[in-house]
């Protein structure tokens, strides 16, 4: 029996161990520390785990009344009641972040790097050492390298746990830590040998879970989106996958505004990105052709529609799987990871040449497409994809 513990945030981080899970033996004993939005969607899973304000109790009295003093006055400013988090969890979050940092740089840098990054200051490599000495796993697995997650991967190398990233994009930065990579297809290792980002014998071609798993999608739940939001009254729908804090937000908002001013036969979506707020007043109303959406069928939104655009967002690359013709926009800041390098996907830079690729898609510009189609096909997810990363995880645990 091997012990097994997964650190995740919420998104797609968190639907990958969902789905990885329950491929494992059942003689494996599985632990998960489940950040900020992750709960909801291993819930969905009936998956057991642990928030960060479980452990709490591995710190001691002191420290603990410290942690939550930080908390509790971060969250002051910091917590957003509509986010689908308790305050409880992120205070403890919060303060153990922040706890760590000043641990590392004394409470006066401490202030100054929070005040200029905010939580992404935060890698508290103490605090998850002390986690992992109390979980005593014998492989950690992380979905993401930043934050906690990237702490986990520092802290199971600093006390020789074996760790395994899976990564949920084709390219990756080279790690903070030693670990075995699962990816998702021969570009996204051959990527990674070029960049020097892990080394050729801990990369392993297992497949994307999330990639694969939204190919499949329920037909009822089509159905029942076509119906909700009426589908069918429109010859194109258009969907615009937004992330917290992209600084084209506004701008592009506006564009497919317009838009449905001067296109009213077709269905303009605005898909909101679980950590964004949603101001209720913008909810679908059946005289409307534009729209804010966060809490849908994800999978079923991408099937039906002629068209997404995004910046950098994973759900852009699964719409591209799916077959949908895809925009990456970089307006106000540069596109992270740009799919458009693969063939899947146009870039644009402004909001003309938006409008010039949007044309093509609608007239069906045979070339574009073609060329699209011909890159999904040989930018394929390998296939049994959560079984094939189990195995990885089983054969790394020492």
């Amino acid at each position: 029996m091997k012990k097994i513990f997964f650190v995740t945030y919420g998104g797609v981080h968190a639907n990958i161990v969902k789905l990885v899970v329950p491929k494992l033996s059942s003689e494996d004993q599985v632990s998960i520390l489940a950040l900020t939005l992750a709960p909801k969607v291993l819930d969905e899973g009936n998956l057991p785990y642990k928030k960060i304000k479980d452990y709490l109790c591995v710190f001691s009295k002191e420290e603990t009344e410290e942690i939550l003093s930080f908390g509790k006055e971060l969250a002051q400013v910091e917590y957003n009641p509509n986010s689908g988090i308790e305050l409880e969890e992120c205070v403890a979050y919060l303060g153990l972040g922040y706890w760590n940092l000043v641990q590392n740089l004394g409470s006066q840098e401490a202030k100054i790097q929070f005040t200029k990054f905010g939580r992404k200051a935060f890698c508290p490599v103490d605090v998850m050492t002390k986690i992992l000495q109390y979980e005593k796993p014998d492989v950690v697995v992380v979905t993401a390298d930043v934050r906690v997650e990237r702490a986990s991967g520092i802290a199971a190398n600093k006390l020789g746990i074996p760790v395994v990233h899976i990564q949920d994009l084709p390219e990756m930065d080279k790690l903070t830590y030693k670990a075995s990579v699962c990816v998702m297809n021969q570009y996204a290792r051959d990527y990674i040998l070029q960049h020097k980002a892990a080394s050729e014998e801990m990369l392993y071609i297992t497949g994307q879970p999330v990639i694969e798993s939204n190919t499949v999608v329920d037909p009822s739940e089509i159905q029942k989106m076509k119906k909700n939001f009426c589908f069918e009254k429109y010859k194109k729908i258009i969907v615009y996958l937004e992330q917290p804090l992209n600084l084209d937000i506004p701008e592009m908002e506006e564009f497919l505004l317009q838009e449905s001013f001067r296109h009213p036969d077709y269905l303009y979506i605005i898909k909101l990105h679980p950590n964004q707020d949603f101001d209720k007043q913008v909810e679908f109303n059946f005289d409307c052709n534009y729209l804010k959406i966060r809490d849908c069928n994800l999978k079923a939104l991408l099937s039906l529609a002629d068209l997404a655009i995004t910046r950098d967002s994973n759900s852009g690359l699964e719409a591209a799987m799916m077959g949908v013709p895809l925009i990456v926009v970089g307006l106000k800041e540069p596109v992270r990871v740009d799919f458009s390098k693969y063939g899947i996907a146009k870039k644009a830079n402004s909001i003309q040449e938006i409008k010039s690729i949007i044309e093509c898609i609608y007239k069906e510009d045979k070339d574009l497409l073609s060329s699209m189609k011909i890159a999904r096909e040989q930018f394929l997810n390998r296939s049994n994809a959560a079984s094939n990363i189990a195995e990885v995880i089983r054969k790394v645990a020492i």
